[in-house]
């Protein structure tokens, strides 16, 4: 009989849930201490200080460490040899933090509870990593060193501008894609756009500390309609008031066509 869809009746239960089972939570081992995280609560940010003198001053706090305190070996990454081996992780964080919850430092207490209650005033001094930068701006702009040389915004750019020019899926009477490979999807290269000068215009969220925003759809939103309306206006004099997107090259030329057909008034 198969087990799938019938009611599999497991033998350990009556004695995990009532009697007799133990847990870890349970075992009490004599001289045993209790450790406790303080973890980051931002995203990225550079550690100018983690103070951690209020939380020896908590009752039943034995000790506490950040990241300078122990000369711990950093954790390497998983299936060796098939990830980059510099993507080893500190186990504690030193000098900046890489995502919310890595922790900063770790309390060692007599009880579980004691730790809990210490290890909120040992992680204080987290400073963004945005702020002190070129320019004073805090942690609201993104910073050109964060994405070096604005190389993402461009990509994105690039993106968004091909949407408006080229890209698009086709598919044919029966449903069947006709653009299933690069050889028939088309899409700009780098070399194919004009040069661009990128400017920050800082618009700070209120959801977060930083005031920060991700980048990823900053140039792709933005791009693909100034592309659209910049090709319009250039052949509104010619009496084309719309094209779909993508303006392709037969789809402008059809525009073109259309309009001195109808003799529109440029």
């Amino acid at each position: 009989m198969s087990i799938l869809g019938t009611r599999v009746l497991r033998t350990e239960d009556p004695r995990f849930l009532t009697t007799g089972g133990i847990y870890t939570d349970d075992l009490r081992l004599p001289g045993a201490c209790h450790v406790q995280f303080v973890r980051s609560t931002v995203a990225h940010a550079r550690i100018a200080s983690v103070d951690v003198s209020a939380a020896l001053a908590e009752p039943g706090v034995i000790a506490a460490f950040t990241g300078a305190d122990l000369d711990l070996d950093e954790l390497a990454p998983p299936m060796a040899g098939m990830i980059n081996a510099q993507m080893s992780q500190p186990l504690l964080a030193r000098d900046v933090v890489r995502y919310v919850g890595e922790p900063v430092a770790v309390v060692v207490t007599e009880g579980r509870y004691q730790g809990e209650d210490a290890r909120g005033p040992g992680g204080r001094g987290l400073r963004p990593a945005a702020a002190g930068g070129r320019g004073g701006r805090g942690g609201h702009a993104r910073r050109r060193r964060a994405v070096p040389g604005g190389r993402q915004q461009r990509g994105r750019h690039l993106q968004g501008a091909a949407q408006a020019f080229l890209e698009e899926v086709i598919f044919d009477a029966d449903g069947h894609p006709l653009t299933s490979s690069f050889a028939d999807y088309p899409f700009l290269a780098a070399t194919e756009v004009p040069s661009f000068e990128l400017a920050d215009m800082q618009t700070p969220t209120s959801y977060n500390p930083l005031g920060a925003k991700g980048i990823g759809e900053a140039g792709t939103i933005g791009s693909t309609p100034a592309v659209q309306n910049a090709i319009i206006d250039a052949l509104a004099p010619l009496g084309v008031r719309h094209i779909d997107m993508p303006a392709s090259p037969q789809r402008v030329w059809r525009a073109l066509r259309a309009a001195a057909a109808e003799g529109r008034p440029s």
